[in-house]
C-alpha cells in the first residue's frame, strides 16, 4: 500500500525521527520512540514538544544527552497530495532538544527516556538583542528583526498581514520576541478597520503575524468535526468510512462561563484613556470626547468574530444589552471602569523627537494609544472570556494553531434528530493545539488535542429592561439611613 494512502483514522507517516549529539553522533529513534508530542498556541513565541523512547543504547550516559542535542523530524498524514503545508517539517530548521525529563529503568538494558524541545528560533532570543532603531511599517520591522543575520537570522516562513501605520522605533537592547511583542502591540491592520489585535505566535509551519481579525475573517475552515459521526470503523478493519472517521469528535468538554466581574475588571467591556501632557502640564481634551472612551457593545459590529463567514447566524456579543442599575445604563457604558494614563507631549514640533521626511513633512506615527490600547486590551480579554471546548479529534497535520474549525454539536435537549445545538455550534478559532503521535502495540495512532474558543453567538441575549418606558433591572427602592 502507497505511504501516502490512508490506512487508518489516526494513521502518519514518519520520514525521519533523528537525535544528534554534541559529539556529532547520530541516532535514529523511528523504531525506539514511544510518542512524541508538539504544543502550539496563539499566544506563544515558539512551539515546545515532548520526546519520548525506549533507550537500549544508554543514550543518556554514553551519548550523552545533555539538553544541547539537535533533533530532526518530517511526520505527516498520508494523503493523495501531501505539500508543505500539510507536512511538518524540521529538516532543515531543526528543533533543539533544552531538557530530559525523566529517565526511567524498564530492565537491566533498557531506559525509558523523556526530553523536551523547542526551536532554534527559542534559543537565538536568548542569546542576541535587538539593539537599533527601525523607521517602517510595523510588518516591516518584524521581518527585519526575524531576518536580522546578526540576530534570530530565521529562516522560517513568516505569515503577515499588512499593518496600516508607520513608526519610527528604537529598541532599547531588548530580545528579538519581546521587540515584535512590542510592535504587536501598536500594530493596526489595513485590512480590517485598523483593527489593533496583532499576535505574533509560532506554528509547525512557521512565524505568523497577524491580527485577531484575520484569523476570523476566512470564508472556510481546515476540518469540520461531528459528535457521532456514523460509519465508524469496524471490527474487522473495514475502511471504507475511514475518511468520515476523521471527522468524529472523540470526547469534548466545553466551558461557557462567565465571570464578568473579572471581565470588568480587565476592561473587557469599557474603558477610558487619560492622556496627560508631560510638558505642559494639562490633559488631552479632543474634538470627540467619544474617542477616549471604549464601549465593547458599539465596537463588536467593527471587529471580525469567530462565525463572521459561517453558516449559523449572524455573530452576537457575549454579553446581554439589558440595562444594569437605575442610572439606565448597559454593562459596557461605565468607562471608569477601567482606566489608563499615558504621558506624552503634545507638542512635538519644539521638542527632540520630531518625526518628519526629507521634504520635512511629518509622516510617521506618534504614539496614538488612544487608538489602539483600549480596544486591544478588551480584545485580548476576549480571547479569555471565549467560550472554550477542549476537543479531542482524530490527528491530522495540516491542522495548526491559528485556524479555523467548525464543530457541529447535537442538541441534547431536542427531541428531532440531527439537529445542532446553536449556540455550541459553529465556527471555532484553535487557541492551543497538541499533536500526540503515540506507537501503540498494534496500528500507530495520532491525536489531536484541541481548545477551541469562539467569541460570539448566533443569537443575541434578552435585551431586558431596554427600550422606551423600560426599567432597569435592579430597583431597591429609596435610599435609607438609620442611626443606631
Amino acid at each position: 500500500m502507497s505511504r501516502n494512502e490512508l490506512q487508518y483514522a489516526g494513521d502518519f507517516h514518519i520520514d525521519e525521527l533523528r537525535l544528534v549529539t554534541v559529539k556529532g553522533n547520530s541516532f535514529s529513534l523511528k523504531d525506539a520512540y514511544s510518542s512524541l508530542e508538539i504544543y502550539e498556541d496563539i499566544l506563544s513565541n515558539s512551539i515546545t514538544g515532548t520526546l519520548s523512547f525506549q533507550d537500549t543504547n544508554a543514550l543518556v550516559r554514553n551519548g550523552p544527552i545533555i539538553g544541547q542535542e539537535r533533533l530532526y523530524l518530517k511526520i505527516f498524514t498520508p494523503q493523495n497530495s501531501p505539500n508543505e503545508k500539510t507536512i511538518i517539517d524540521f529538516t532543515k530548521n531543526v528543533l533543539y532538544v533544552n531538557k530530559v525529563l525523566s529517565v526511567t529503568d524498564v530492565n537491566d538494558g533498557t531506559q525509558a527516556v523523556t526530553v523536551s524541545f523547542t526551536t532554534q528560533d527559542a534559543y537565538m532570543n536568548n542569546r542576541v538583542r535587538v539593539s537599533q532603531s527601525f523607521k517602517d511599517e510595523p510588518s516591516e520591522i518584524v521581518k527585519k528583526i526575524l531576518r536580522d543575520p546578526q540576530g534570530l537570522n530565521s529562516k522560517k516562513k513568516l505569515f503577515f498581514e499588512k499593518t496600516s501605520n508607520l513608526y519610527k522605533m528604537v529598541m532599547p537592547n531588548i530580545k528579538p520576541f519581546h521587540a515584535i511583542n512590542l510592535i504587536a502591540q501598536r500594530s493596526m491592520s489595513v485590512k480590517h478597520q485598523f483593527a489593533p489585535s496583532y499576535l505574533f505566535y509560532e506554528t509547525c509551519f512557521g512565524f505568523h503575524f497577524r491580527s485577531l481579525d484575520n484569523l476570523f475573517d476566512r470564508p472556510t475552515v481546515t476540518g469540520v468535526y461531528r459528535e457521532h459521526t456514523p460509519g465508524a470503523r469496524t471490527e474487522d478493519g473495514d475502511n471504507d468510512n475511514k475518511i468520515a472517521e476523521m471527522e468524529n469528535i472523540i470526547s469534548y468538554n466545553i466551558n461557557q462561563s462567565q465571570d464578568t466581574l473579572s471581565n470588568l475588571m480587565k476592561g473587557l467591556y469599557s474603558s477610558n484613556i487619560i492622556i496627560y501632557d508631560w510638558q505642559n502640564k494639562k490633559r488631552r481634551t479632543m474634538d470627540l470626547e467619544e474617542e477616549l472612551k471604549f464601549d465593547y457593545l458599539k465596537n463588536f459590529p467593527k471587529e471580525k468574530h469567530t462565525n463572521t463567514n459561517g453558516n449559523f447566524g449572524s455573530p452576537n456579543p457575549l454579553l446581554s444589552e439589558a440595562l444594569e442599575t437605575d442610572e439606565s445604563k448597559k454593562m459596557t457604558e461605565y468607562p471608569m471602569s477601567t482606566q489608563f494614563v499615558q504621558s506624552i507631549d503634545l507638542d512635538p514640533t519644539e521638542t527632540f523627537y520630531t518625526l518628519q521626511d526629507e521634504g520635512g513633512e511629518t509622516i510617521y506615527d506618534g504614539n496614538n494609544i488612544e487608538k489602539w490600547l483600549m480596544k486591544r486590551r478588551s480584545r485580548l480579554a476576549q480571547i479569555d472570556a471565549a467560550i472554550k471546548v477542549e476537543v479531542e479529534v482524530v490527528g491530522t497535520t495540516r491542522v495548526q494553531a491559528g485556524d479555523l474549525i467548525s464543530l457541529e454539536i447535537p442538541n441534547k435537549s431536542s427531541s428531532s434528530g440531527g439537529s445542532y445545538d446553536e449556540t455550541m455550534s459553529g465556527r471555532y478559532l484553535v487557541k492551543q493545539l497538541r499533536h500526540s503521535f503515540m506507537k501503540n502495540d498494534k496500528d500507530p495512532k495520532h491525536t489531536c488535542y484541541m481548545l477551541a474558543i469562539k467569541d460570539d453567538v448566533a443569537q443575541p441575549f434578552s435585551k431586558v429592561g431596554t427600550g422606551p418606558g423600560g426599567t432597569a433591572l435592579t430597583d431597591a427602592g429609596p435610599a435609607t439611613d438609620e442611626q443606631v
